[in-house]
């Protein structure tokens, strides 16, 4: 399990470090194809992350005999969390990659976006949702290390 939580710890370090640059970054070269392959890098990280996380809850004792309420319980906001933060990060990039389509005959620079105001609110909105996202992956990995969860007899008490 904990090979797993590294994964997924890092894969939220390499999705931050999409948030913080993609916006930011300046294309020289005039063509959508760079920021097109980063957006769709940015979209395998998440649902890598969803993965390795939905991996991590199968492992438990509780998944393994199908007593799915507790986890529900305990993990569903990070599972939902995790559908919210890929479907608004992909409307983000797509509105960004049209952006930069329009923009195309000149430099796409990034204060180009930053005063489009729409696009400017969604992209504050967003990186508050992603401070959320974050904390609740790190969250999910702390309590998935709880040997509890990976034996039988603790497992029922952690299921009450």
């Amino acid at each position: 399990m904990a090979g797993r939580g590294v994964v997924l710890l890092a894969l939220c370090v390499v999705d931050l470090c999409f948030n913080a640059s993609l916006e930011y970054d300046t294309f020289v070269d005039g063509s959508s194809t760079i920021p097109t392959l980063l957006f769709a890098a940015q979209f395998f990280v998440q649902v890598g992350a969803f993965i390795c996380l939905f991996l991590s809850l199968s492992n438990t004792y509780l998944y393994q005999v199908g007593i799915i309420a507790p986890l529900r319980r305990h993990f569903g906001l990070v599972l939902i969390l995790h559908a919210i933060y890929t479907f608004y990060t992909t409307f983000l990039g797509a509105m960004r990659m049209r952006f930069a389509l329009e923009m195309r005959p000149r430099l796409i620079r990034s204060y180009e976006f930053q005063t489009m105001r729409l696009y400017s609110g969604l992209s504050i909105l967003h990186k508050f949702v992603a401070v959320a996202y974050y904390r609740k992956n790190i969250d999910a990995t702390v309590t998935l290390r709880n040997p509890a969860l990976y034996s039988h007899e603790t497992s029922v008490s952690y299921s009450k």
